[in-house]
């Protein structure tokens, strides 16, 4: 129901995501990281870990935050779930990206693509 509906957005503070659900007064959780530094990512997500235990449902909007999402679940019967806007071997995902990206996405309990090309390419 959107009346009981608690819905909050975990950002990096820097984002553009960040200040436009700012501006629409969401709820929103800032944190430190980098646009592709996986070390730095994993830690700003272990930070931020113990905010996610009364989530249900902990949504990675982009591959970049597939790793970050597999960080924060602290209880077993919360769900994870992402979605994945571009093909998993593009070239700007460099080596390591596309592989925690696979390990992941395999920790996913669901996964939408957002056409039947990238759909494929996942398969």
């Amino acid at each position: 129901s959107s009346e009981t509906l608690e819905l909050v957005i975990m950002a990096p503070e820097e984002s553009g995501v960040y200040a436009t659900a700012r501006s629409l007064n969401f709820e929103v959780i800032g944190f430190r990281a980098g646009r592709d530094g996986l070390l730095p990512n994993f830690m700003a997500a272990w930070k931020v870990r113990n905010v996610c235990g009364h989530f249900d449902v902990i949504h990675a909007w982009t591959a970049r935050g597939f790793e970050l999402v597999t960080v924060m679940k602290k209880a077993r019967e919360q769900v994870l779930t992402g979605t994945l806007h571009d093909d998993p071997r593009a070239s700007f995902h460099g080596g390591a990206r596309r592989v925690v990206m696979r390990l992941a996405a395999a920790r996913l309990d669901a996964l939408g693509c957002v056409s039947s090309g990238v759909q494929d390419a996942c398969h």
